[in-house]
Formats: C-alpha cells, sequence, structure tokens
C-alpha cells in the first residue's frame, strides 16, 4: 500500500552556509562521516530506506520526516515500519538527520541499485542441454516432474508468460478477473493475473530484457510437449515478479516489494539471479528473513560473476532461507566467473553456455550465476512440493546435505559440491497427503451425529491400524475430542462426531 502526503516546505535564511548540516540542525560530523560509505555504492538519488519504530503513530512518523522533508513513496507490511521516502535534501544529511532519531528510528540506508548476474550470451542456438545430466534432473523425472499447483516466481526483468514453451507453465492467478480494475482476491494488486511489475509498478509483467524468461526456462520450461528445453521442474506455474529494467538494472525498493508479493500469494520458491558487489541493506536482508521465518519462502540466490572472493548480495546475506548458487561448466569445473565462498556461496550447478528460452518464442545460450541459480530454484521447487508444510530451513538442508561433492568446489563452497536433484528427491520423506472430502457446515443439530470423510495418501509412510484420527471441538470452546477413523470400502476414511 503507498501512502501519500503533502510536501512539507519551509524557508531557510542563510548567510553563510558552510554545509546543510550546519544551516539547519547541527549534527554530530561523526555519525555522517560513520554512515558515509554507504553513498558510495550505486543508489537512488533522492530516495532513502527508512525503518521506523512499529509502535510509533502516524503522526510522530510524519513529525519525523518533515525534519528532512520527506514523503513517503511506499510502506512494506512485511517488514513492520519499514518505508522508502523521498526528500529534496542532500541524502547524506538526511540519513544523518534521520537516524539521529534513534528512539523511533531503527536504521536509514540508501535506496541501492542491483543488476542482473548474466554474461554476454554467445552460441544462440547451442543444442545441447548439460546442465540437467549434471544436476542428475532425469533420474530425479522417473519419480516426481513437479506439481501443477506450485508456483515458483521469477523476482527478475519479467516473464515472457506467451511462450510457446512457458505458457502452459505460466501461473494465472485464480483469484483475479482479468482486466476490471478490481482487486478481485484483495493481496493488494490490481489484474495481477500472471505476476506484478514493480519497475513500472503496473499488471503487467512482460520481460522486455530476456533474462527472466531465460531464467523461467530453466526453472519450468514445459517437459515432453516436443517443443524446444526442458525445465528442471517441468511441471509448475511460473510467477512474472518484475523489478529489473530493459537495461537489467532496478532498486531495493523494488526488490523488497517483489518479496513481499511472493508472501501476499504464498509462493514458497524464488529465483534470484541479480545482486550487488556491495552490501545491500538491512531492509533487504529483514524482508528475505521475514518471508523465511515468518511464511517458509525459499529465496535461491546468484553468487555473482567476478571471479573473486566472497559472493555478491542478497546471496552474501547469512539469512537461514537463502541458497547462494555459484556455477559450473559442462566439465563440471568451476567457471572462470564464478565468486566463490566455503561459507557464503552454498553449492553450484552449470551455468556455462545454458541454453534456455528467450522473448518470441526464441532459445539461446547464456552464461553466468544467473544461469545456475534457476536450476537450484527448479529443483528445490521439486523438493518443497512433496512436502509442502516443511520450513525454508528444512527444504534448504535437504538440497545442501545431498549436493554432489565435485573436485573443482572443494573448499570454495559450504558443500563443496553440485546440486543433484535426484538424491534431494530420494532425501525428501513425503509424508502422508490428506484431503477432507467433506464439507464441514457452519452448524449441526447437536441430536444429530455428523460423518467426516477423508481421503489419505500414506505415500512413503505406512498407516498402523488405529493410527488415523479425527479431532474436533465445539465452536472452539473447551478441550478437543478423539474419534478414530476407519477404512471405508472405496479407499476413503470415515468419522463420526457423535450428536
Amino acid at each position: 500500500m503507498i501512502e501519500r502526503r503533502l510536501p512539507v516546505l519551509f524557508l531557510i535564511l542563510c548567510t553563510a552556509c558552510t554545509s546543510w548540516a550546519s544551516a539547519i540542525d547541527p549534527i554530530d560530523g561523526d555519525l555522517i562521516d560513520a554512515k558515509s560509505a554507504m553513498f558510495d555504492r550505486e543508489h537512488v538519488p533522492g530516495q532513502l530506506m527508512v525503518r521506523f519504530n512499529e509502535t510509533l503513530s502516524p503522526t510522530a512518523r510524519a513529525d519525523v520526516l518533515a525534519k528532512v522533508s520527506g514523503s513517503i513513496r511506499q510502506a512494506f507490511w512485511l517488514v513492520p515500519g519499514l518505508v522508502s521516502i523521498e526528500t529534496e535534501l542532500p541524502l547524506r544529511w538526511a540519513a544523518a538527520r534521520l537516524a539521529a532519531e534513534g528512539d523511533v528510528v531503527r536504521y536509514v540506508e540508501p535506496v541501492y541499485v542491483v543488476h542482473t548476474q548474466d554474461t554476454v550470451p554467445n552460441d544462440p542456438y547451442l543444442s545441447q542441454l548439460y546442465g540437467m545430466e549434471q544436476v542428475h534432473a532425469p533420474l530425479a523425472w522417473d519419480q516426481h516432474t513437479g506439481d501443477g499447483t506450485f508456483v515458483i516466481a521469477v523476482i527478475d526483468t519479467g516473464l515472457d508468460y506467451g511462450h510457446q514453451d512457458l505458457a502452459d507453465n505460466v501461473w494465472t492467478n485464480p483469484g483475479e478477473v482479468p482486466g476490471n480494475g478490481v482487486d478481485d482476491d484483495g493481496n493488494g494488486y490490481i489484474d495481477d493475473v500472471h505476476g506484478w511489475d514493480f519497475y513500472n509498478n503496473d499488471a503487467d509483467p512482460m520481460d522486455d530484457n530476456s533474462h527472466g524468461t531465460h531464467c523461467g526456462g530453466t526453472i519450468g520450461a514445459v517437459g515432453n510437449n516436443g517443443i524446444g528445453v526442458v525445465g528442471v521442474n517441468w511441471t509448475c506455474r511460473l510467477a512474472g515478479v518484475k523489478f529489473l529494467g530493459a537495461n537489467g538494472s532496478g532498486t531495493i525498493e523494488g526488490a523488497i516489494g517483489a518479496v513481499q508479493y511472493c508472501v501476499a500469494n504464498e509462493f514458497k520458491v524464488s529465483n534470484n539471479s541479480w545482486g550487488a558487489g556491495g552490501d545491500t541493506g538491512q531492509s533487504l536482508y529483514d524482508a528475505i528473513a521475514n518471508a523465511g521465518n515468518q511464511f517458509g519462502h525459499v529465496f535461491c540466490a546468484a553468487a555473482g560473476n567476478s571471479g573473486s572472493y566472497g559472493a555478491i548480495y542478497p546471496g552474501a546475506y547469512d539469512c537461514t532461507n537463502i541458497i547462494c548458487v555459484g556455477a559450473t561448466n559442462s566439465g563440471e569445473g568451476m567457471a572462470g566467473f564464478s565468486q566463490y565462498h566455503p561459507e557464503q556461496v552454498d553449492l553450484a550447478a552449470p551455468g556455462v553456455d545454458v541454453l534456455s528460452t528467450v522473448p518470441g518464442n526464441g532459445y539461446s545460450s547464456y552464461s553466468g550465476t544467473s544461469m545456475a541459480t534457476p536450476h537450484v530454484s527448479g529443483g528445490v521447487a521439486l523438493v518443497a512440493s512433496l512436502i509442502p508444510h516443511a520450513s525454508a530451513e528444512v527444504i534448504k538442508e535437504i538440497i545442501l546435505s545431498t549436493a554432489r561433492p565435485i573436485a573443482s568446489w572443494k573448499g570454495y563452497s559450504v558443500t563443496g559440491g553440485v546440486l543433484d536433484v535426484a538424491a534431494a528427491i530420494d532425501g525428501t520423506f513425503l509424508i502422508p497427503q490428506f484431503t477432507l472430502e467433506s464439507e464441514i457446515p457452519a452448524q449441526i443439530d447437536p441430536s444429530v451425529s455428523f460423518q467426516v470423510v477423508a481421503t489419505l495418501d500414506p505415500r512413503d509412510d505406512i498407516m498402523l491400524p488405529g493410527s488415523v484420527k479425527l479431532q474436533y471441538r465445539d465452536s472452539g470452546l473447551g478441550g478437543w475430542a478423539v474419534v478414530d477413523m476407519k477404512l471405508g470400502g472405496d479407499g476413503t476414511w470415515v468419522a463420526t462426531v457423535p450428536g
């Protein structure tokens, strides 16, 4: 939700101003010096990210912003108290002035700029998908090709949702009526049929760059359709969550909005093939961490392409729901461009000459950790679709613990290995899948018994006699009562709630 406020105007009379700080309001020079390094990295002019204490009233917050002639651009419910603001004052001074409000302001930082993490495309029609063999995807497909209801967010330059090899796997918001100008599903976004564009702030996440569509194809291009390529997860739903423009750049304000959109729509996995060399700030960290801790979201991120020690951000964050991905080549060597680190980079995946989809029903080969990350996102989604109630930490542990060790990455990542999708599937215990077939009425006659019917797929479990039970209680009052469910003749399980 965007909060709009009238700009606060004031007049300054100054005859010998040496700086904004000395002219308007004396600020401790040490504070400005301590924060100045933040502005050495690429950022958006005239904008800041500010996190207020959650208990601060709107009026008090407006009073604080007035001190820097600030107006709110956007508020983020995923991180309580977090807003992006605009100010015409010099950012170093405005940040220092807001930081001086230490009792009500938790932190202030620039709106950093991030970029896609790929290199210049080379052979555009390379006719092999060596990456699928390297991550053992075909072996995994013998067991599981995906779930047609499981949504993976491509947080990137958008998605060509009409591509011949993607269209059947593109997410269509079931709660939204296209083009009626109404937020039908109440998620805060109007007409978001296939996703949202946080770069242009509209409902059309069409890719105007190609990077996002390329990532989407590796994640989830339709399989077994006789067309083009196949994704690691070739039965799924891909949502275009655009925040990077045609030039491949975007801001952390848009990135936070994109993560928040994933939470609003209960997307469990996102692909994030983008980043920046310097720390991208506390606000993005908080958004990613909250998405994992509170909603179980797994955030797959690129390690970066400078060939240096240490991952780019946000992949380098220590959030427990981030999986940071380096790149291998077709011979399982470390890609020369891949960044590496024994604690920040979790594992590797194929990232050199990766053939995938591009806009306009095309195909091309790109290289970068941007291309490695979608292999992992597709594998993560395969696992997560099998155990939908698992936490982000559990999903991450399965992916990392089953990585296949390779010599080129030994000592250069947490696992020292490459993604192994088949091993991850084998390492996933499939809990019983329970579906309630009965409709629960709002009221029942207390003198009449009520029958409840359910179907239960044991999957990897064995259902022992007497182990399937129904719990119920009356209008939320008192303790829970328990009755046994009996196996019916048609394979359903039945229980009777007594009158």
